[in-house]
């Protein structure tokens, strides 16, 4: 809860949570409630090399434990987080409007 409440934004990598043994790899990975609760989280790949790991296999892996609502916010958020200038941003978020819907 105090994550969400101050806003906090983070990077998971479920591989590396895995394989690093973060979470009890038993049970579905904790990223459904983390957003469930207004973790403002980002998916990534920590060491894509070391982990054996991309982009694409940490969504695919999500894929199992969220929702569409949930990618959206992570989609969302990795626009909010992003290093970069709010002009940049915004052309981002407009770009990505201009494709959702252009469905």
């Amino acid at each position: 809860a105090e994550l969400a409440a101050r806003r906090i934004g983070f990077e998971i990598c479920q591989t590396a949570n895995r394989v690093l043994m973060a979470y009890d790899s038993t049970k579905p990975h904790p990223i459904a409630h983390l957003a469930d609760m207004g973790c403002r989280i980002i998916l990534g790949t920590d060491d894509p090399a070391y982990f054996r790991t991309s982009i694409e296999q940490e969504y695919a892996a999500a894929s199992f434990v969220l929702t569409s609502e949930q990618f959206a916010q992570i989609a969302c958020n990795a626009v909010d987080l992003a290093f970069c200038t709010e002009e940049a941003r915004r052309r981002i978020r407009n770009l990505a409007t201009a494709a959702i819907g252009a469905r």
